[in-house]
């Protein structure tokens, strides 16, 4: 008997330590960047810009032709954004549709 509540009491404590670090984290990743107010987005796209990402585990994240069009979509809408500078790089294999696309996401912004 004396086992079985050293059980039901050890399966408590970490279940609460689990629940409170869980929050913790929550709490500390939650959190949006600090953007001041009328900040610039500044995008610097090169290489192959792919239209989905490879699969990969490991390596340097790039963005998506989504990806870019998703960052103007929401820079649009944060009254924070007053501007977007974009600084390109060399392109190794411009395509010209996914160019089109992120100009044409450029524009509505």
């Amino acid at each position: 008997m004396k086992g079985f509540r050293f059980v039901i009491g050890f399966l408590l404590v970490a279940t609460v330590l689990s629940v409170l670090a869980m929050l913790m984290l929550y709490a500390l990743m939650g959190q949006e960047p600090a953007v001041p107010d009328r900040a610039t987005l500044v995008l610097r796209p090169s290489g192959d810009i792919p239209e989905v990402l490879p699969d990969v585990v490991f390596g340097e994240e790039e963005l998506t032709v989504r990806g870019y069009v998703e960052l103007v979509r929401k820079a649009k809408s944060d009254p924070r954004i007053a501007g977007i500078l974009l600084r390109p790089g060399g392109m190794s294999s411009p395509f010209w549709a996914k160019l089109q696309e992120i100009r044409a996401a450029l524009e509505d912004f």
